[in-house]
C-alpha cells in the first residue's frame, strides 16, 4: 500500500521527467537551425511527442493527486469504522465521527441532529 511518502517521490519523480522533456525540446530547438545548416532536420514528430509526453505527464500527475486524496478519505473512514466497532462511548465515538466528517468535508464545523420520531 502507498502512503504519503511515496507518493510524494512519484510526484518529485514526474516533475523531474517533465523538467528533462523541456530540457530535450529546448535542446532540439536550439539546435534545429545548425541540423538545417548541414542539410538535415529532426525527424517528423519528434518536437510534438515530445509536448504529448509532456501533456501525458501532467494527466499522470493530477490522477495520482486525485488518488492519494481518495486513499486519505478511504483511510479516514477505515479509521472512523473501526472506533465505531470498538468503543462502547457514545459520546466520544460522534465527536470522532464529526471531527473525521468535517476534516474529510473541508467545512468549518458539523452539526448532528437527532429526530425524536
Amino acid at each position: 500500500m502507498s502512503g504519503p511518502v511515496e507518493n510524494r517521490t512519484v510526484q518529485d519523480g514526474l516533475r523531474n521527467l517533465k523538467r528533462t522533456c523541456e530540457d530535450v525540446i529546448d535542446t532540439l530547438r536550439s539546435q534545429r537551425e545548425l541540423l538545417r545548416q548541414r542539410g538535415m532536420g529532426l525527424p517528423p514528430g519528434t518536437l510534438s511527442g515530445l509536448k504529448d509526453v509532456l501533456d501525458d505527464l501532467d494527466r499522470v500527475s493530477i490522477l495520482l493527486a486525485s488518488d492519494a486524496t481518495e486513499l486519505e478519505q478511504l483511510r479516514a473512514l477505515a479509521e472512523t469504522t473501526a472506533l465505531v466497532n470498538s468503543s462502547l462511548d457514545v459520546n466520544q465515538v460522534l465527536r470522532e465521527v464529526m471531527d473525521t466528517v468535517i476534516a474529510l468535508t473541508g467545512a468549518e464545523r458539523a452539526i448532528l441532529c437527532c429526530g425524536t420520531n
